[in-house]
């Protein structure tokens, strides 16, 4: 069962990619750490991507922006264990993908992408972004990352098991950013193979191996590591 929702993921990393927009947000009562909000495509109102945001905003702190991967299962509520860590270095914004959690509309990655361009204006979100993509939310974020705008707000990025990162698909204008690349030794769904892609699309890249982990969730299963790992990044 658990091979095969992670198995999931890869067959909707490839999703078709559809619509793009703008809203306004609305607050609603949090489930949980940080609190809980919606903001709406202008363009479709059928559309409202919930999101759970925490931590403390600084013009020198960093914003991380959370992108899951495709498998139902996952939501804004996925990367609840490392709240507490993000909420120490800076502020944070965990995304339920359009489809997932509590969003409204059916699963798009193109007003995704739109959605997550969005949250950025009306946050005012201008510089220090450092972005937490796993597996399908990878493709999703190199698409966001083509809009230059977004692309020079970007400190570092961090990325798990990404699908459809590579040469082809990495804009030249993130091509020097920081990136923390994590993989797990026996990943049954995107091999650990493909991390020599990736790694090779970027100029500054720390790779880390989950050694012994069978799994395409390694830092859920080893969140002290990955923990550890960030914390080291950041602070470089």
């Amino acid at each position: 069962m658990a091979r095969a929702a992670e198995l999931g993921e890869f067959i909707l990393a490839c999703v078709n990619l559809s619509a793009a927009n703008t809203g306004d947000s609305k607050y609603i009562s949090p489930p949980g750490t940080g609190r809980s909000a919606m903001l709406s495509l202008t363009s479709d109102g059928s559309y409202s991507m919930r999101y759970i945001t925490g931590g403390t905003a600084g013009s020198t702190k960093p914003t991380f922006i959370l992108i899951h991967g495709a498998s139902q299962r996952q939501n804004a509520e996925y990367w609840e264990p490392h709240f507490q860590l993000l909420s120490s270095f800076g502020q944070f914004y965990a995304l339920d993908c359009f489809g997932h959690g509590s969003s409204t509309g059916s699963p798009s990655g193109e007003k995704d992408v739109a959605a997550i361009k969005q949250l950025i204006s009306e946050q005012g979100i201008n510089d220090h972004i450092v972005f937490i993509a796993r597996s399908a939310g990878g493709t999703k974020l190199m698409r966001v990352l083509q809009d230059e705008e977004v692309a020079a707000k970007v400190d570092r990025l961090i990325l798990i098991a990404p699908a459809s990162v590579g040469p082809k698909t990495v804009p030249a204008t993130v091509k020097g950013k920081k990136v923390l690349l994590f993989w797990a030794e026996k990943d049954p769904v995107i091999s650990e193979q493909n991390a020599d892609l990736v790694a090779s699309s970027f100029d500054d890249v720390t790779r880390y191996t989950f050694q012994g982990i069978e799994s395409h969730i390694p830092e859920k299963l080893a969140p002290e590591r990955f923990h550890e790992q960030i914390s080291k990044f950041l602070s470089q």
